[in-house]
């Protein structure tokens, strides 16, 4: 782990993201894949998600429920294998309600987690 400037935690997710925690403000929960279609949480006010694809299938995301290949707002990039850490991934803010996910095909598998 790293602190930043205001003396939070850093830690390094995947290549590409960043993501500080405050731990005098919230506490991340458990990271535990989400191996099914469907919600995958739902956000409270001032909280913020993060959700990483963990296999070699794109993987569709929704505000709302039911997520689907013709129901979505963004996607996540399929890993180069399964588990490999270079699957796409999303940091929420400024949003709350239900997110869901789809898989575009078979089922999913996505590290998903808020702070609360």
């Amino acid at each position: 782990m790293k602190l930043d400037l205001k003396g939070r935690e850093k830690m390094r997710v995947a290549d590409h993201a960043v993501v500080s925690i405050d731990p005098a403000f919230a506490t991340p929960s458990t990271a535990t894949p989400v191996t099914t279609d469907g919600d995958v949480f739902t956000l409270n006010p001032g909280e913020p998600g993060f959700i990483q694809n963990l296999k070699d299938t794109a993987v569709y995301g929704k505000f709302g429920t039911g997520a689907s290949s013709t129901s979505f707002h963004f996607v996540l990039k399929a890993c180069t294998a399964d588990n490999d850490g270079t699957g796409g991934s999303i940091q929420i803010t400024n949003y709350t309600g239900v997110v869901s996910i789809a898989a575009a095909s078979g089922s999913p598998r996505v590290a998903a987690w808020k702070l609360s």
